[in-house]
């Protein structure tokens, strides 16, 4: 009697799945722009269902609206412009190799008299190792980017709400010199994280905060665009994808109000010292108020004009000089404000402040601008 042999060859075959539709994009991107990556960009948000528009390769609306809800599903800050985050995130979607599950086939051979199967195993090839080095991440061009290191930030004070004429600096090693480094200052105090901006470092080891930063609207978060608020921060910035070690800082507070606008103040048509109201202000450190600059707006007075302005400290009675006018620590001074008015008739007057202090600690001035003073005045 003949044997028949059927051998079963079991071959496990090992399959790579590649990402398609690779969207790496060099540089970042921003509203009102038009290049073939913003295109990709399109193609990518369009196949999400993000972008409802046609893409086109221009940076508009839609695309921005594009961008800020990817970035919402993504727990990205919401800028809608894409910065490196933002490209990693879409980098890392569309671009990381994966691993298809191992499928195992079975393949009979065709029945032979008198005849046996040999088989050759083949070794199943293995996938090679990707090794992994801390703090270094290597691209497919063979550049190397190292994690930027922080080391300290300029002896600075930094107050909410205010602006600077002067820079602050960060300090480090490793800031990428050809694409945007990213700022951010993370709350000690709250999950918020601030974005501050993109900064370019020139030789790799100091970067150049916005000077407007504390008096403008930033992302901070899902649904979260504010201005920065009084409290403490760990710094840290992001370079190539990689994010640095923190140093610490604060962020002062120093605020003016309106304490009172004189309501349906009874004058002559032709006065001096005519009161228009009261200013007060309040900080957190001791700082030395340098200037306050009025800007004055009249309604309903034809032919009338303010002569001149006087602003008085309330406590000492002294029109105010800049290098006698200090403001302890954790206190508030209040000022009054005078004019002299001629020919004026009913009406009213609208005063803004800009106002410039100097704290004691970096010796730098801040300038920070008032609530409008309204003031209703009745000529007879």
């Amino acid at each position: 009697m003949k044997k028949i042999l059927i051998i079963s060859l079991t071959i496990l075959s090992l399959q790579f799945a590649y990402a398609r539709g690779c969207v790496d994009l060099p540089k970042n991107l921003n509203r009102w722009e038009e290049s073939p990556s913003i295109l990709s960009l399109q193609n990518f948000l369009a196949e999400k269902g993000l972008l409802k528009a046609t893409p086109n390769g221009y940076f508009g609306n839609g695309t921005f609206s594009a961008v800020k809800a990817y970035q919402k599903s993504n727990n990205i800050f919401q800028t809608g412009t894409v910065g490196v985050l933002t490209r990693a995130s879409i980098k890392k979607e569309t671009c990381n190799i994966k691993y298809a599950p191992i499928v195992n086939q079975v393949i009979t051979p065709p029945v032979s008299q008198s005849s046996v199967v040999t088989t050759t195993s083949t070794p199943t090839p293995t996938p090679t190792p990707i090794s992994t080095t801390t703090n270094v991440i290597t691209k497919t061009n063979s550049v190397i980017y190292k994690t930027p290191s922080l080391s300290r930030l300029s002896s600075v004070t930094f107050f909410a709400g205010g602006s600077r004429d002067w820079d602050a600096y960060l300090y480090g090693t490793d800031f990428s010199t050809t694409s945007p480094n990213s700022i951010y200052f993370k709350s000690k105090n709250s999950p918020k994280k601030y974005f501050i901006g993109d900064v370019k470092s020139l030789n790799g080891t100091d970067l150049i905060l916005p000077r407007d930063f504390t008096a403008k609207t930033l992302p901070c978060g899902a649904d979260c665009n504010e201005m920065i608020s009084i409290g403490a921060y760990d710094v840290s910035v992001v370079s190539n994808y990689l994010e640095s070690n923190t140093v610490y800082t604060t962020v002062n507070g120093f605020t003016s109000s309106v304490v009172t606008g004189t309501a349906n103040q009874a004058i002559a048509s032709k006065i001096t010292g005519a009161f228009f109201g009261r200013l007060s202000f309040a900080v957190g450190l001791p700082v030395q108020l340098i200037s306050i600059t009025p800007t004055m707006l009249t309604e309903g007075f034809p032919g009338g004009d303010i002569k001149a302005t006087r602003i008085k400290d309330d406590a000492t009675g002294l029109t105010f000089i800049s290098s006698l006018n200090t403001i302890p620590e954790f206190q508030s001074q209040v000022m009054s404000l005078y004019g002299d008015l001629n020919g004026f008739s009913s009406g009213r007057i609208i005063t803004s402040f800009k106002i410039t202090i100097m704290d004691y600690i970096s010796r730098k001035n801040t300038t920070f601008s008032s609530p409008a003073m309204l003031t209703t005045v009745t000529a007879y």
